[in-house]
């Protein structure tokens, strides 16, 4: 009977680990990484906690339930959808419903980059030029329709309401700039610009590319 026993313990002891193991190649732990939450056509920031094929741990300010659908990103071609199943707070765990490619590139490895259509104006040399906003994060944005700049130079840019000063051209090709914020934004300005009209959930493509840096 001992022996029984023992093999079981043993098997037990082997299965756990091949768990544990088998979790930890799967999830990518991360500190505040931030997100866009989408939950009945409302956009909200959150903070992912943690990341893996399966699912992820976010920190999000919504009404979310026990079975409710969301979707959350950080860049336009990163779109996940999810089921919750567990809230502690504001923590929530999700299950995905989608594939997630398995490459260690679907974890976010770098700010969350809200894709817009949005128009700005950028003020340059004391001259008002119109830009086309492609994406913004906590550290820049994305900007299309200028003049030629060279980067390094400096610009202002008022959107939405606020006023962006010092702003640094990182790179410019075919009329499209890159641009760097002289102090990066908080998530409750960026959850704040969200709420802007020209944030609407139809402008938002998540079918457009978004592999040039800010």
């Amino acid at each position: 009977m001992s022996t029984l026993v023992e093999a079981l313990e043993q098997r037990a002891a082997a299965d756990k680990t091949e768990t544990t193991d088998r979790r930890r190649d799967d999830r990518h732990k991360a500190t505040y990484r931030p997100c866009c939450v989408i939950s009945s056509d409302k956009v909200t920031m959150g903070l992912i906690r943690n990341f893996s094929i399966g699912g992820a741990s976010i920190e999000v300010d919504a009404d979310l339930r026990i079975g409710d659908t969301v979707s959350y990103f950080w860049e336009a071609n990163s779109c996940i959808s999810a089921k919750v199943v567990w809230r502690d707070g504001k923590a929530c765990g999700l299950e995905h419903t989608d594939e997630v490619r398995k490459a260690s590139k679907a974890f976010p490895s770098r700010s969350v980059r809200v894709p817009c259509k949005a128009e700005a104006d950028c003020w340059i040399g004391g001259q008002r030029n119109t830009a086309l906003v492609e994406n913004i994060s906590l550290g820049g944005m994305r900007v299309g329709g200028l003049p030629q700049l060279e980067a390094g130079a400096l610009v202002t840019i008022e959107f939405c309401g606020l006023e962006f000063h010092s702003v640094q051209v990182r790179w410019f090709k075919d009329g499209r700039a890159g641009l760097r914020f002289a102090n990066r934004m908080t998530r409750e300005i960026l959850a704040q610009l969200l709420l802007d009209e020209r944030f609407a959930l139809s402008n938002i493509d998540f079918s457009v590319e978004t592999d040039a840096d800010d």
